[in-house]
């Protein structure tokens, strides 16, 4: 059985980009489109998401999470 180490890192969506787009059009294909990803990603009106991509030893991009800000309201106090 192979033994490849995935590595994950944390990075900055619009640099990764491309990368994030194919591995969503390759494993979620109703979250690939560029549209929705710039805006869910890089122009959410409540931040930039926090992405992290894992990749192969080698490299190679396996998969990816995201973790996407947005504000609520607290006992009527927006947090």
């Amino acid at each position: 059985m192979p033994t490849n180490k995935i590595k994950i890192r944390q990075v900055n969506p619009a640099a990764e980009r491309s990368t994030l787009i194919r591995l969503l059009k390759e494993n979620l294909p109703e979250a690939a489109n560029a549209g929705r990803f710039d805006w869910a990603y890089l122009e959410n009106p409540h931040g930039e998401a926090s992405v992290w991509l894992a990749e192969t030893a080698d490299g190679e991009a396996v998969g990816t999470s995201a973790a996407f800000p947005r504000r609520f309201q607290v006992r009527g106090k927006t947090v």
